[in-house]
This record gives structure tokens, C-alpha cells and sequence, in this order.
């Protein structure tokens, strides 16, 4: 299984809607990327190491995806990037971060 994490760091003043991330484009990005796609889930950032500090990301969006090969993700999202890329301005304008891991259980 391979895992499809974006990182969104927190920045002071930044726009986040969690809501909309959440509910609307999370959801969009499911049920584009189809049956491969076992579930997703979002974190909310509520404080980093140190006691009272800031998130160092205000979320991170996890796609967990039956597949063995990260080539395997893009085929799946390649068709549907445009319309889930043009979403991200709907709920944040800062600049995400992508990483791609491999599930080890």
C-alpha cells in the first residue's frame, strides 16, 4: 500500500479552511482517483514540540492507495489533476508539500 501525503505548513495570517478541505475537496479526490483509493484522512494541526507553540502544519491530507508503485498514483490522478489542483486555491493559500510512503505493516 502506498501512502499519498500533503503537508500544508502553518503560516502566520495564512487563509486554511479545514472544513472545506475536509468535506469537499478530500472527497472530490476519493471518488476521482476511484476504487484504489482505500480511504483518506486529515489531520488538524494543533501545536508543535514545544508547549503553546504554533503547528508546524496546519494539516497534513493522507490518501491511502491500493497500489504497489507510486507511477500507479499518477496514472490514477493524472486524468483528474487539473480539476483537483484548481481546487486548492477554494481552501488554502499557502504552498502545500507532497511525500509519497510506503505502508509496512
Amino acid at each position: 500500500m502506498i501512502k499519498f501525503s500533503v503537508f500544508y505548513p502553518y503560516v502566520e495570517n495564512g487563509k486554511f479552511d479545514l472544513i472545506y478541505y475536509r468535506d469537499k475537496h478530500m472527497n472530490m479526490v476519493k471518488e476521482r482517483l476511484g476504487p484504489k483509493c482505500v480511504k483518506v484522512s486529515v489531520d488538524a494541526g494543533i501545536q508543535g514540540l514545544q508547549p503553546n507553540s504554533r503547528p508546524i502544519y496546519v494539516a497534513v491530507g493522507e490518501v491511502f492507495l491500493d497500489i504497489q508503485r507510486v507511477e500507479e498514483f499518477f496514472e490514477l490522478f493524472g486524468p483528474h489533476a487539473q480539476e483537483i489542483d484548481g481546487d486548492v486555491p477554494n481552501f488554502t493559500d499557502g504552498t502545500p508539500v507532497a511525500h509519497f510512503s510506503q505502508i509496512k505493516d
